[in-house]
């Protein structure tokens, strides 16, 4: 298909940060309560989860 410009709008960000490879975790599958598909992969900083979204299956439906 053709390809798309997105711009994406966040109201506030509260914390910048980046995750190297070895501070990510896979997804579980079960006993999440959530569609885990939308989800690119899961890290810690300093004890707190940071779920890292698939933006582009997120937005793609939306444009397309």
């Amino acid at each position: 298909g053709e390809q798309a410009l997105v711009g994406v709008l966040a109201d506030r960000v509260h914390q910048v940060t980046s995750l190297s490879q070895t501070e990510t975790e896979t997804i579980p599958s079960v006993g999440v309560g959530w569609d885990v598909s939308l989800i690119k992969t899961i890290g810690k900083d300093h004890g707190a989860f940071i779920i890292v979204l698939d933006m582009e299956k997120i937005i793609l439906p939306l444009v397309a």
